[in-house]
């Protein structure tokens, strides 16, 4: 344990990290920031920060993964990473400070705040005094669902993009109703970007691949009702609830191929060693006919193998897609890659 700003003890990841007061934060990152350039080799380069990146972080114990993922994220973004970790210990009108000492990338910044769960007010001004001044402010919450929470409502205004995870909303249909409402902030006027919605992308581009084939494509009329499996625990009462990547697939399908509106089956199976969820199957068939278009997730090696059948049921193409990374800073990297809003992913949750 290491010392707090009122000598309190304080969870072990701020060992490595330097408690600041908020009002000097600024300043203090500013001097950081003059001594690298000082000690750097070469022309230093200007202090070009390109973004705010505001996370919300429900439990303390999560505090070092996300700290490791704004570290990769640095990488390649410019940010002023200003993260707030809710924590019961902290006085609620008393938000605590801390900034990486050491191994201070130039480009970016990383402050984390700690705040009590009921200290909205205080700790929406602690990021407002924060902020690099003219930049678009992206909030990534990484917690459940956000609605009914007054930290949420006090951050959202702020953002040009919000950054969810509806796995972390119970990755069921009533996590969609959660995204479809995120969208419609604002009369849509702000970005959303889910990770679940990352996830399938894999799913999304290898379908699309196969009818990039023009023998596959001929047979997209025939095709009049797809299935989609998914991992689930068949001793569940209710694996029903465990569709979210399998809607989010079969809306998108629905937008792409209207002739499949209503006509998607999502089919649970039992998948050991699968997180509940997990899609494992796409199968794309005919009603008159023997055609068929069918991808499957394989183990080994991982990844996703396809086969298509023409209407006499014979073989036509096979394909092996290798597994894409799929890492949750990966994952982030993509979501704040973009700023604008994603037109596919709310006609894929507009179908639903």
């Amino acid at each position: 344990m290491s010392p707090g700003q009122d000598g309190a003890a304080t969870p072990v990841w701020t060992a490595g990290f330097s408690p600041v007061k908020v009002e000097e934060a600024e300043s203090t990152l500013t001097a950081r920031w003059r001594e690298v350039v000082a000690t750097s080799t070469g022309t230093p380069s200007a202090r070009a920060l390109t973004l705010n990146l505001v996370t919300y972080v429900d439990r303390p114990a999560a505090s070092g993964e996300v700290s490791k993922i704004l570290t990769e994220i640095a990488e390649t973004h410019s940010v002023r990473a200003v993260t707030l970790i809710e924590d019961a210990t902290v006085e609620e009108d008393a938000p605590q400070a801390f900034i990486r000492p050491d191994d201070v990338d130039a480009f970016s910044e990383e402050v984390f705040v700690r705040v009590h769960p009921r200290a909205a007010s205080p700790a929406a001004s602690v990021v407002l005094a924060l902020l690099a001044a003219d930049l678009p402010v992206y909030v990534w919450w990484r917690g459940d669902s956000p609605f009914g929470r007054p930290l949420f409502r006090l951050l959202a205004p702020l953002a040009r993009k919000i950054v969810v995870d509806s796995m972390r909303f119970g990755d069921t249909n009533a996590a969609l109703d959660t995204l479809r409402r995120l969208t419609e902030r604002r009369a849509g006027h702000v970005a959303v970007a889910d990770f679940n919605w990352k996830r399938i992308k894999p799913w999304r581009r290898e379908i699309a691949a196969c009818f990039d084939d023009p023998a596959v494509l001929a047979l997209a009329p025939e095709f009049d009702k797809c299935r989609i499996e998914y991992a689930a625990d068949m001793s569940e009462d209710d694996v029903q609830h465990k569709t979210a990547r399998a809607s989010l697939i079969a809306g998108w399908l629905a937008s792409c191929m209207p002739r499949l509106r209503g006509r998607v089956r999502l089919a649970p199976v039992a998948v050991a060693g699968a997180r509940a969820g997990r899609i494992t199957a796409v199968l794309f068939q005919s009603t008159r006919s023997q055609a068929t278009l069918s991808l499957n997730r394989q183990d080994e090696p991982r990844g996703i193998v396809a086969e298509a059948r023409d209407v006499n049921g014979k073989v036509v193409r096979t394909w092996t897609f290798a597994e894409s990374q799929q890492s949750e800073a990966m994952l982030l990297h993509r979501s704040i890659d973009d700023p604008s809003r994603d037109s596919m992913f709310e006609a894929a949750l507009a179908e639903e």
